[in-house]
């Protein structure tokens, strides 16, 4: 058994060494071809084939066991490979630079700076002034020294001429109608109603008398239905100031809205608007300031050139006094400035109307 196995291991064992031989053999003859550069020719190597299974184990192990190598085939000489020329390249000539010179950009036209407009310089604010338009500068100016247009001398208004006069007539205002004219100017101041008001009216109409009534922006507040009536007759409202109150030498805010508000309460109470415009301020007190409001305004002032202190709720004076006073002072273009807060004007007015018409006198509004 043994030496059945042992005959096997060398039998492998040649078979191996053979096969490392013949490998061996393959490579050489390959790099001899590739060394030649030519197909190799026929081969004389003549290999002595053995075949492993009629081998002893003894012979293979034997020195004496050759294997007949065929002689080595001489080499030809490998042909020297003549070298190639190599094209010399032609340097790439480098492109001159364009002298063409590039156009030059027009410079741009810098744009002409438009001129700002300076705004006009704002006024102080002034609550009234966006909706007056007035300019406050130049009525600021002006004196806001209070005065009575008249001193009272046992009871008759004496206005203080020329001083007044002039003043009043430096601001558009009127003391006094057309001169040349034989016209009466019978004008009313009415503040509080104490019925009095629609006999005066009847009068007037039945004469055909035209009069002017300043009322206050309270009494129209109050009585619109009396005013509608005057207006209707075709007597003149007119602008007493909104409030019976000294706004002469007070804040021009005040005086500006006693004038402009009495128009305001007039159109709301009673749909009325004034095409001839006047202005007579409370208790005749006024200075320049307010006579340039009303002249910026449209307005004209209108004082008085006949009066007397009527205007106390009882009568102080007799009817032939009141009757006398009013006729002495007749003249043409006279404004004549009455109260109906007691009966006196209203007992005499029949008589004193009769009597200028009998003159030649008419009764007109301002």
């Amino acid at each position: 058994m043994l030496k059945r196995l042992l005959k096997k291991d060398i039998r492998d064992a040649a078979i191996s060494r053979a096969s490392s031989l013949m490998s061996f053999f393959i490579i050489l003859c390959g790099m001899t071809l590739i060394a030649g550069g030519s197909e190799a020719p026929e081969t004389s190597l003549q290999t002595t084939l053995i075949d492993v299974n009629t081998i002893s184990p003894t012979e293979i192990l034997s020195p004496t066991f050759t294997i007949t190598e065929a002689p080595t085939a001489t080499p030809s000489p490998t042909p020297t490979a003549t070298p190639t020329k190599v094209p010399t390249v032609a340097p790439t000539a480098t492109p001159a630079p364009s002298l063409t010179p590039k156009p030059t950009p027009a410079p741009t036209k810098a744009p002409t700076p438009q001129p700002t407009n300076t705004p006009a310089p704002t006024k102080k604010p002034v609550a009234s002034q966006d909706k007056s338009g007035l300019d406050y500068d130049k009525i600021n100016s002006k004196s806001r020294a209070g005065k009575y247009y008249y001193v009272v001398d046992n009871g008759v208004h004496k206005t203080l001429y020329p001083e007044h006069s002039s003043c009043i007539s430096k601001y558009d205002g009127i003391v006094k109608g057309d001169k040349n004219k034989k016209t009466i100017y019978l004008t009313f101041n009415m503040g509080d109603e104490h019925g009095y008001t629609k006999e005066t009216l009847e009068i007037l109409s039945k004469y055909n008398a035209k009069a002017t009534f300043f009322c206050l922006g309270d009494y129209v507040n109050n009585n619109p239905s009396l005013v509608k009536q005057i207006h209707n007759e075709g007597h003149l409202i007119a602008n007493h100031g909104n409030h019976h109150i000294m706004a002469a030498n007070g804040s021009t805010d005040t005086a500006v809205s006693n004038i402009n508000d009495f128009y305001t309460v007039l159109k709301n109470k009673t749909g009325i608007t004034l095409n001839k415009k006047f202005y007579r301020p409370p208790s005749g007190f006024y200075s320049e300031r307010d006579l340039e409001i009303a002249r910026q305004l449209g307005i004209t002032s209108a004082f008085w050139s006949v009066a007397y202190k009527d205007y106390p709720k009882t009568q102080g004076y007799s009817n032939d006094y009141i009757l006398n006073l009013l006729k002495s002072n007749i003249s043409n273009g006279a404004i004549y400035q009455l109260h109906l807060t007691n009966p006196g004007n209203t007992n005499v007015l029949v008589e004193f109307i009769t009597y200028a018409i009998s003159l030649g006198y008419s009764f007109e509004t301002l």
